[in-house]
């Protein structure tokens, strides 16, 4: 019977002493963790980022897919996240939340990491956005310089740039207004104004919110003037060679072919200069000594549709000279005529 007790007793002396081993051990570690997190947290306070890492990196190693790895994790997210940290990686940050998220689904820390994964994304696209707009204002600043040295398709290739990573989207705004400047420039041998008008015209259809918007609207109704301008020029250029040449055709004896140099100005002018300088030729031309079909009825007739459609003509003046001196001669020849006749009734 007393050895029975002893027995027991031994036993219970055992049992006891496994369950303080495994305290004392069990408390060791509790406290071993608890030790690493709690110096991170001052080496974090210190500055100290790099030991920081290293005693979280000692959890993580300990507690393998289990916490407070989480912790770990967290906080190793925030030292590479953390303002002060010369060593400063939001890459790496994301990438410690990210793994507290995948791993520990049920954290008490798993909403925050989330918190800070999209805090993360954010800051990376507008860090990539900010590097590229700086990459496209070099580009617009290159081909300022470009334009100040007269190297327009430098200039022109810089802006293409920027339209080309930026599309439908601000600085291409800029890109098209800069590409519109550089053809309309007086300085560039390969002015282009329908070019440079074409690249307003973007502008203005694809950024109506543009800053540029106005200014933009006023280039096209610029060019849009200079070249009817151009064309009215040119057309005019082409009427004024057609009189050029019905006034040489007029001193070799062709008379018809004078009048139809004359007749292609009144095609291409209806009631409009310089088709009275036209009528005003085709007057002379049937009112001509040398002309052999020359015709004084048809030369006032020209005069007079002159004087009736150009009443501003500066010809007007000549043009009723003519048609005086000519209805003059016309009552003339009348006179001569009936003249004629009684001859004839006398000699009979």
């Amino acid at each position: 019977m007393g050895r029975k007790q002893h027995r027991t007793g031994k036993y219970i002396y055992l049992y006891v002493a496994s369950l303080t081993v495994l305290f004392v051990f069990g408390c060791a570690t509790l406290i071993d963790r608890d030790d690493h997190l709690l110096r991170s947290q001052r080496l974090i306070a210190r500055g100290d980022f790099e030991g920081a890492l290293e005693e979280n990196q000692k959890v993580l190693s300990s507690y393998v897919n289990r916490p407070p790895a989480d912790e770990a994790l967290f906080n190793m997210g925030l030292i590479y996240a953390h303002y002060g940290n010369p060593d400063k990686d939001y890459k790496k940050a994301f990438s410690f939340f990210w793994r507290l998220i995948k791993e520990f689904p049920q954290s008490p820390l798993y909403e925050q990491a989330k918190i800070w994964t999209g805090v993360l994304n954010t800051i990376e696209e507008t860090k990539i956005k900010m590097e590229g707009q700086r990459s496209a204002y070099d580009h617009l600043l290159r081909s300022q310089r470009l334009i100040a040295r007269g190297d327009f398709e430098g200039a022109l290739e810089e802006n293409q740039k920027v339209l080309s990573s930026y599309v439908n989207r601000p600085p291409a705004d800029e890109a098209l207004f800069n590409m519109g400047l550089i053809y309309a420039h007086y300085g560039n041998p390969d002015k282009d104004y329908k070019k440079a008008f074409s690249f307003f015209g973007r502008l203005i259809k694809e950024f109506p919110q543009s800053p540029l918007y106005e200014q933009a609207k006023i280039w096209t109704g610029v060019l849009n003037t200079i070249e009817e301008t151009k064309i009215k020029m040119e057309g005019q250029r082409s009427a004024y060679d057609h009189l050029l040449r019905s006034q040489r055709l007029i001193a070799r004896g062709d008379f018809e072919g004078a009048l139809e140099e004359n007749q292609k100005v009144l095609s291409s002018y209806v009631s409009r200069p310089p088709a009275d300088e036209a009528l005003f030729n085709m007057g002379l031309i049937y009112a001509h000594y040398g002309n052999p079909d020359k015709d004084y009825k048809k030369s006032i007739l020209f005069f007079n549709k002159l004087i009736e459609g150009y009443p501003r003509s500066p010809l007007i003046g000549q043009a009723k000279i003519w048609i005086g001196v000519l209805q003059v001669i016309e009552k003339s020849k009348q006179v001569d005529i009936e003249i004629e006749k009684m001859k004839k009734k006398v000699l009979r």
